[in-house]
């Protein structure tokens, strides 16, 4: 150290020779005096460190905290079972373009009844009716559809539709319920003219389901069929 500072000061005194300017004596810093410098540097920035850990621990414990939250509000929307959809055609003259869900589940979304476009509608009070139906077997063009979907991250399974229907004197003599689940393959029997519980078995649905209600067997092409009074879908979440 004392070296470093005789060069320092022999340096300085032949600058100062050479522009004929004054030497002053170099300043001389007490080591203690540094020592304590860097000491309170380095406790000011253990602070600062300290206030940043605090920081990132505050916004950790609200992350996990909105994680939680968010888990718990998806685990109670995919808990639920009973009826999941209803449609009350009360009040309806028959003849409408379709019929919307009046109550869901929470978080369910259903699609409104209508008809395909090769069924004509017919008027009827409280109902949605239509004419046009296969005078012979199963035409898989005329139905009557809804749809159900589940919340993200749910499974929907569905259990049992409750169903009203009603066919004039030439109109179907039989009827079918069928889902895209597989791809309408899989026809169930709906009791026309009476209000029935039809047992259905489609499981593990996870996006749009779309249900049809065929009806078939008509003495004419002018009888009607009509799905009357309500309308409802049983079933899960999860």
């Amino acid at each position: 150290m004392l070296a470093m500072r005789l060069i320092v000061t022999l340096v300085a005194c032949a600058c100062a020779c050479a522009t004929g300017t004054a030497v002053e004596a170099p300043v001389e810093h007490d080591a203690s005096s540094i020592h304590d410098a860097f000491s309170q540097e380095a406790s000011t920035l253990d602070v600062a460190q300290q206030d940043d850990d605090a920081s990132f621990g505050d916004v950790e414990q609200q992350d996990a905290a909105q994680d939680v939250d968010a888990s718990a509000n998806e685990s109670s929307t995919c808990a639920a079972s009973g009826t999941l959809v209803t449609y009350d055609f009360t009040g309806a003259p028959g003849n409408q373009t379709s019929t919307a869900a009046t109550s869901t589940t929470s978080g369910i979304t259903a699609g409104a009844v209508a008809r395909a476009s090769t069924i004509t509608p017919v008027s009827g009070a409280n109902s949605i009716n239509g004419s046009g139906w296969s005078t012979s077997s199963l035409d898989s063009t005329r139905y009557y559809t809804l749809s159900i979907s589940p919340p993200p991250s749910c499974t929907l399974s569905i259990t049992s539709i409750d169903i009203d229907t009603k066919s004039s004197s030439t109109g179907p003599a039989s009827a079918s319920l069928a889902t895209s689940a597989d791809g309408f393959s899989t026809k169930t029997t709906v009791t026309t003219n009476a209000s029935t519980s039809v047992a259905m078995s489609v499981t593990g649905v996870t996006s749009t389901l779309e249900v049809r209600v065929y009806g078939y067997a008509a003495s004419g092409t002018a009888g009607t069929m009509r799905i009357e009074n309500t309308l409802s879908v049983a079933g899960t979440l999860q």
